[in-house]
């Protein structure tokens, strides 16, 4: 069965948009518009428009705009935040613990890692202790405790995302 290019198009863009928020949404269908509706396929200057560069290939830079970034390829923090779509704390601790540990290659990260450049971002998390303590106690575990041998109340814990936390922190971007 040949399918029309036009349904596939439709098909492929609705798929691609359709778990973004509105605003994404928004900004992705204007640039579309801006790209292969105006001026008749010529941009001012006498450069090809987004639809004949799009033809040719040469589209890539522009695409890659609004392709998703993995945590890795975030220089900082706060880029990373921008682009992210937290909205609570245990949001915010998974992904910065990710952070950490994909872009930085920490092999233990602790409470005051996390705490400490949430912070410095202006993503505050009221009482990080009763957060993290709240990730190791749900199904599955987003965050695993590494045994440091320390003991006591005020023993400095350590913790991995872990794998399901590693995608959980990705589904965020």
């Amino acid at each position: 069965m040949n399918e029309d290019p036009e349904i596939i198009a439709l098909d492929l863009v609705f798929n691609a948009l359709k778990d973004l928020e509105k605003r994404e949404k928004k900004r992705i269908i204007k640039w579309l518009k801006a790209k292969f509706l105006k001026g008749g396929g010529k941009l001012p200057g006498g450069q090809e428009s987004g639809a004949e560069q799009f033809a040719a290939g040469e589209a890539g830079s522009a695409i890659k705009k609004f392709q998703k970034r993995e945590i890795k390829d975030y220089d900082t923090a706060l880029d990373l935040f921008s682009e992210a779509r937290v909205k609570t704390s245990t949001d915010k601790i998974l992904l910065m613990a990710a952070f950490l540990q994909e872009r930085f290659d920490y092999k233990e990260i602790s409470t005051y890692d996390i705490s400490f450049r949430l912070k410095r971002i202006n993503q505050r998390v009221s009482n990080i202790s009763n957060s993290i303590n709240n990730i190791l106690q749900g199904e599955p575990p987003l965050l695993d405790e590494i045994k440091t041998g320390e003991q006591g109340k005020h023993a400095r814990k350590k913790y991995r995302v872990s794998e399901v936390g590693l995608e959980t922190a990705a589904g965020l971007l």
